[in-house]
């Protein structure tokens, strides 16, 4: 980082990047590599057995693809395999915590693999 400093000593200051903060919502972001039958697994098992039940996430939830595949109000596409929703091995989605507290979690990408 550099920036301009308003001292007559030094015109520019630098100072080394610091790490992410894992708890900021801002630059705290998690990462999870998701091995999977692309084929079979459904959406709703990627919500119930890898979302929901280990990582402890509740209702509000969001998942985006390219665009929002689920949300509590839209829950169409839970039955789908992962592949019918265009979900490939290399594909990320992005999972987001809708819940409106102090204890929300960062946003998840996650890297799907076909096991």
């Amino acid at each position: 980082m550099v920036f301009l400093s308003l001292s007559t000593d030094r015109a520019l200051t630098s100072e080394p990047l610091r790490k992410p903060n894992p708890d900021c919502h801002v630059c705290g972001v998690a990462r999870l590599d998701l091995f999977v039958d692309i084929d079979r697994t459904t959406l709703n098992d990627v919500v119930e057995e890898c979302l929901r039940k280990p990582l402890g996430y509740g209702e509000s939830l969001s998942i985006l693809h390219d665009s929002l595949i689920f949300d509590e109000e839209f829950d169409d596409n839970l039955e789908k395999e992962l592949s019918k929703l265009a979900i490939k091995d290399g594909s990320f989605l992005t999972v987001v915590d809708d819940t409106e507290s102090d204890e929300a979690k960062v946003n998840l990408v996650v890297l799907m693999h076909q096991k």
